[in-house]
């Protein structure tokens, strides 16, 4: 309710926003283009990071793209922001000591994405329930051979991370393939080793980093998928690797990654039994939309 306030208050008034991206970044090109700049902003000032900040006043800080240091240095330089907003649902990419010090008031895009990223942890389910890997490669090959595909009705699900993402996730799987859903408070071991697939929906913290490692990858089936939709460096890449091409691990399904932009020297890339989406799974055509929204 103190925050429902807080809000409240801020927006009582037309707003001073300073925006974390260049002007043309598809996120301030999308508040022209909807007029929020007129509409809500007394002023609207664009801030990159190769440029020097401005000398100017802010109530809110709009986040298109950020970074924990420069979201620093923008806050001990605009000791008057109130309000920060990131545009994802995470704010790994913002926290840093000073804001989580301070009085500011953060909010994020939680539940915008959840829908659409559902949806791409079904096609990976779907992907390799159909056997879509080894059809593939046979694609390429240009050998035609009929293969023995599985039913996704029904399959064990675990979900690592139970945020909103994560409800939405089972539902939609529930609702799509009758899947069997395991979540916490379940023990860990048990998830690993009972699920077809582990979905990781974890934000990043210290506790989370390399979380899927080896000794997880191994708790899991052999004909086991791992997909990962939360934060990239929640899972030890090198392990991953070690696990898919030494059929630790049935396939893999990954939307994010450790280092993104992710390495052209990353032994992800000719790994064949994995799925790989630039950090694209969310990005509908209406993403601003839902994000603004």
């Amino acid at each position: 309710s103190m925050l429902k306030k807080g809000i409240k208050e801020i927006l009582g008034r037309k707003l001073r926003v300073g925006v974390m991206g260049s002007a043309d970044h598809i996120a301030c090109q999308f508040l022209r283009e909807k007029e929020f700049d007129k509409k809500y902003f007394e002023s609207c000032t664009y801030l990159t990071k190769d440029k020097d900040l401005p000398n100017t006043e802010f109530d809110h800080i709009f986040v298109a793209e950020g970074g924990p240091d420069w979201m620093e240095k923008i806050i001990n330089k605009y000791q008057g922001v109130q309000w920060i907003h990131s545009s994802m649902a995470g704010l790994d990419w913002i926290l840093n000591p000073t804001l989580v010090k301070s009085d500011i008031v953060v909010t994020n895009a939680k539940g915008a994405y959840s829908e659409s990223l559902a949806e791409f942890v079904l096609y990976g389910i779907l992907h390799f329930s159909k056997n879509m890997p080894v059809f593939n490669k046979q694609k390429q090959q240009h050998l035609w051979k009929k293969g023995i595909v599985d039913w996704a009705r029904g399959k064990t699900v675990g979900i690592v991370g139970y945020g909103n993402i994560g409800y939405h996730t089972a539902k939609f799987l529930k609702q799509c393939i009758k899947a069997n859903i395991l979540v916490p408070p379940e023990q860990i071991n048990r998830l690993l080793s009972e699920s077809d697939f582990v979905i990781g929906i974890l934000p990043l913290t210290p506790s989370t980093r390399n979380f899927f490692d080896m000794e997880k990858f191994k708790q899991m089936k052999k004909t086991g998928v791992f997909i990962n939709i939360g934060r990239g460096p929640t899972a030890k890449e090198d392990d991953l690797v070690e696990a898919l091409n030494s059929e630790v691990l049935a396939g893999a399904c990954l939307d994010v990654f450790a280092t993104e932009p992710l390495p052209e020297s990353s032994k992800l890339w000719d790994i064949e039994n994995l799925i790989m989406c630039p950090h694209s799974a969310d990005y509908t055509t209406d993403y601003w939309d839902l994000c603004m929204n």
